[in-house]
Formats: structure tokens, sequence, C-alpha cells
């Protein structure tokens, strides 16, 4: 997995600051993975109820980073589904079909931005 995030950033230019960059978001990345593992046993349903779930867990006293992993993987987890099921859906007026699952980098920009960072992406890497 660290092989391929390190892929998405990119070649050597910048590479002392991607480097420490992965090596802070890996364990993120790993506890989202975690949590996603078990999500696709889950109904469609189940999977729509997470959000009411979400919403007690912080009404209730939880904090956004509590929640942060496996938000991010009920998200990912919702993506591959529309993915497989060659969701239709209109952009502009036209029809598209989804076909975006979330990878890696996208994950640890938007814990970036989450923890008030900057998340600078190259072209091609999905903002």
């Amino acid at each position: 997995m660290l092989k391929l995030v390190k892929s998405l950033f990119g070649g050597a230019k910048k590479s002392d600051r991607r480097e420490q960059t992965i090596q802070l978001y890996t364990p993120d990345l790993l506890k989202i993975k975690s949590f996603g593992e078990g999500l696709s046993a889950l109904s469609e349903e189940q999977l729509k109820a997470k959000t009411d779930e979400f919403r007690a867990r912080l009404k209730a006293g939880e904090t956004t980073d509590d929640i942060l992993h496996e938000a991010f993987a009920v998200v990912k987890e919702a993506a591959q589904r529309l993915k497989d099921a060659r969701h239709e859906y209109l952009v502009v007026g036209n029809p598209a079909v989804w076909d975006m699952v979330h990878y890696d980098v996208q994950l640890i920009g938007g814990i970036a931005l989450h923890r008030g960072g900057i998340a600078e992406m190259a072209t091609g890497e999905g903002k």
C-alpha cells in the first residue's frame, strides 16, 4: 500500500516532504481500510443508516475526529457500490455513469483538509 501511495504522489521532486506526508497519514489509511473491511457485508439500508448513526454519535459528544476513519470508509464503500451498480446520474443535463472510487491520495487530501492543513495534489490525482 505504501508503494501505491508513493507512486500517486509522483517522482523525486519534493520527495522528502512527500515521504513525510505518506508516513504521517499511513496510520489513518490503515484505519480507514480496517473500518472498510466489514462494510461490504452491510445491506444498502444498513449502510445508509450509518449517516444517522454518525449524527447521533456527534450529538452524544463524539467529535468529527472520533468518527473520521469510519466515515471515510463509509463514503468509499458507497462510491464503490455506485460504481459496481453502474449508477447513472445527470451532469449539466447529460447522462453519466458513476466510475469513481476514492484513491488513497484523495483520502489523505481529505484528512489533511479536515485537520486544517493544505492538500497539494498533482494533476490527475482526482481533486
